[in-house]
């Protein structure tokens, strides 16, 4: 570790890394279960919130078909330099944030938002800055290479390097159908909320 910080982060991480997944279950409930505030202008509320899930989910199939994420069955590439990670290193932790201030949104639980941004970069920081550590020990000088080319979030403006992808997306769509599923859920249940709303 190179700071201070960095240390602060990375034994964050590495208790919080294998439980990352309950971000994005935790949050979408709490959004779903509170009614505080009532907002206006429900159709741009809609277009805001399904443009940021969409992307969200747009950025993580990129991903997985890039790197080969939980792709069952197939040989997983070497260090993944390519597709969205030629821009930032974390691009499928990017598209959850997408998608989660998206729900936040179709909840209407406006004043959320800004609070599941903070938190959920702060936490994914945290398994970036673990993951980072394992990634630089088992690929050593290929991956500092990448890590001083490529910001950990904000991205490049230009790709670090082009490679055609790995994986088909058949394997992508059988990979998440599980957050296809869970995505499409929490949307049902924002336009039930909504509906509960009214009807009050």
């Amino acid at each position: 570790m190179n700071n201070k910080l960095d240390n602060f982060y990375y034994n964050i991480g590495k208790k919080i890394s294998p439980h990352r997944g309950i971000i994005l279950v935790a949050f979408p409930l709490i959004m779903l279960f509170t009614f505080w505030g009532k907002v206006e202008y429900v159709l741009l509320i809609w277009l805001l919130g399904l443009s940021l899930v969409l992307s969200g989910i747009g950025l993580r199939f990129w991903s997985v078909r890039q790197s080969g994420y939980r792709v069952r069955g197939k040989p997983r590439p070497g260090l993944t330099t390519s597709g969205p990670y030629a821009y930032t290193r974390n691009p499928l932790y990017i598209g959850n944030i997408l998608m989660l201030m998206g729900m936040g949104v179709l909840s209407k639980s406006l004043w959320l938002v800004p609070i599941v941004a903070v938190f959920s970069l702060f936490s994914y920081t945290c398994v970036a800055v673990y993951e980072e550590k394992e990634l630089s020990e088992q690929y050593k000088g290929e991956y500092e290479e990448y890590r001083k080319a490529v910001p950990r979030w904000f991205p490049r403006s230009s790709p670090y390097k082009k490679r055609p992808p790995l994986f088909p997306w058949s394997d992508v769509f059988k990979t998440e159908i599980g957050s296809i599923i869970e995505v499409f859920a929490i949307i049902i249940a924002c336009a039930i909320k909504e509906m509960i709303v009214r009807w009050k």
